[in-house]
């Protein structure tokens, strides 16, 4: 025979559903919560089942599942088995999860003087079926059960309205059209006086555009607003980054130190939108400021100024307009 637990004082709650529905119980909905030893889903643990239309309350403490099961059944469940069995039935009979499982059942039955029976079936594996019954006795109404019923309720309101914003903002996402964005990476070091030469293309949205035959320059194919990122590492605080547009340098990008892990260590990153026409080419080159400081480096030419392997590059169309309204003129840069 299973070990009988001796009730205790300190618990914590395992379960807490607030929208139980029951097969036998269309009408109606309940709370039901379940506390156990506080560290752990053993016995001995604490049933309580409350019905939303009428606001009564039942509760049943079980010690012992042995207490619980047919005189005549011989079989022995580890309790740890049941417990989980019973949370799962009744998270299944929720509106947390719709399918009913295969594996274990619950069902609710009046009995005499508002009793309620809790019954827990369990198929154990084929040829098995253990069932539990736990009866239900009338909890007494307390002092604090009315403001207890009020916050609950407006616990159970705020959760739906967090599942209903969730469930809005995410139909309003998908409505929303993501910008086409291409997407490369420059595996090998970059030295200064070169272009980058972005190799390593993993997106390119049909009709987007192209890059040259040595992939240092991408041509867009229509006229819009787009928004080029670049990220990548390098080894001065004199490289620098050049954007061409068509030809003609547009911006100038200095690094930023960084000041975590890498000790003396630099980054180039850019953001930038620009109108662009159908048609243009974006350039971007590593270049130094000059002079540079270096002894071994000529005045005109940095040695030591590269950007690092594993460069990205990221240029987005945020949206399309006519040829006439194109240009490159910068509308936000960070």
């Amino acid at each position: 025979m299973a070990p009988r637990h001796e009730v205790v004082t300190s618990k914590e709650v395992v379960l807490s559903l607030s929208q139980v529905k029951f097969a036998s119980q269309p009408l109606d909905v309940y709370r039901v919560k379940i506390t156990a030893a506080q560290g752990g889903d053993e016995l001995p643990f604490s049933l309580w089942i409350e019905s939303k239309r009428s606001k009564m309350a039942w509760e049943c403490e079980v010690t012992c599942f042995d207490d619980h099961k047919p005189l005549t059944a011989g079989y022995a469940l580890p309790s740890s088995v049941v417990l989980s069995a019973l949370k799962s039935a009744l998270t299944s009979s929720s509106k947390r999860q719709t399918e009913a499982s295969e594996h274990f059942e619950v069902k609710l039955k009046s009995s005499a003087r508002n009793q309620l029976a809790l019954i827990l079936g369990i198929q154990a594996f084929v040829g098995l079926r253990a069932e539990y019954t736990f009866d239900m006795l009338p909890r007494a109404k307390e002092p604090m059960d009315a403001l207890r019923e009020q916050v609950c309720s407006v616990e159970e309101t705020i959760e739906e309205l967090k599942v209903e914003t969730k469930k809005m903002t995410r139909e309003a996402d998908e409505l929303i059209p993501k910008p086409e964005t291409l997407s490369a990476v420059a595996p090998d070091t970059t030295r200064s006086g070169s272009a980058i030469r972005w190799t390593d293309q993993q997106q390119m949205p049909t009709d987007f555009g192209a890059f040259n035959e040595d992939s240092s320059a991408v041509t867009v194919q229509r006229s819009g607003l787009y928004q080029i990122q670049v990220s990548g590492p390098c080894h001065t605080s004199n490289c620098l980054l050049a954007v061409a547009v068509n030809g003609e340098t547009w911006t100038v990008i200095s690094p930023i130190k960084q000041d975590h892990e890498r000790q003396g260590k630099y980054r180039l990153n850019m953001s930038h939108i620009v109108q662009l026409k159908a048609g243009s080419t974006v350039k971007l080159s590593i270049t130094a400021t000059s002079p540079c400081g270096h002894s071994k480096c000529t005045p005109d030419a940095c040695r030591k100024a590269k950007m690092g392997k594993d460069a990205e590059l990221q240029v987005k169309l945020l949206g399309l307009f006519g040829e006439e309204n194109g240009s490159t003129d910068d509308s936000d840069s960070n």
